[in-house]
């Protein structure tokens, strides 16, 4: 399942990178992310290679899924790959391009499956939905960490 968006959030690029990046915080704030372990592989000061190991549940499923995140600072990219977990594919990539001091545009693009038919189907035809609930989740994060109220 292939998606696209770009989304204009009113926070400055640097700090909507810094929190997409702080993997670490996720379960403070994605309420279906239970735990979340990472390890680092390889920092350069302006790129990070990390591992997250994250616990995710939803109503009474719960799922280990492993990805490998690459941030880079100076380009502010962030792409996300499958390591282990319940997908068969995942390829996520972030990008966030400044329109003003306070302005960026974020642009969201994933490609995954479900190694699961039924999960596949169901991630489908909810995905809009997906989508929208983990926007709002980082998008309150920025407002509450950067003390902003306005979307």
């Amino acid at each position: 399942m292939k998606f696209k968006k770009t989304v204009r959030v009113k926070h400055s690029a640097a700090n909507l990178f810094s929190l997409v990046a702080d993997i670490e915080s996720y379960p403070t704030f994605i309420r279906w992310i239970q735990k979340m372990d990472v390890q680092p592989v390889k920092s350069d000061g302006m790129s990070e290679e990390r591992i997250g190991k994250a616990r995710v549940g939803f109503s009474r499923f719960t799922e280990n899924l492993s990805t490998k995140v690459l941030s880079d600072r100076d380009k502010k990219t962030i792409s996300v790959s499958l390591v282990e977990g319940p997908l068969s594919h995942l390829n996520n990539a972030w990008s966030f391009r400044s329109i003003s001091d306070q302005e960026t545009d974020v642009d969201f693009d994933i490609d995954f499956n479900f190694k699961n038919p039924i999960l596949a189907i169901l991630a489908k035809q909810n995905f809009d939905r997906a989508f929208g609930l983990i926007m709002s989740s980082f998008i309150d994060e920025a407002n509450r960490r950067f003390k902003t109220t306005t979307y």
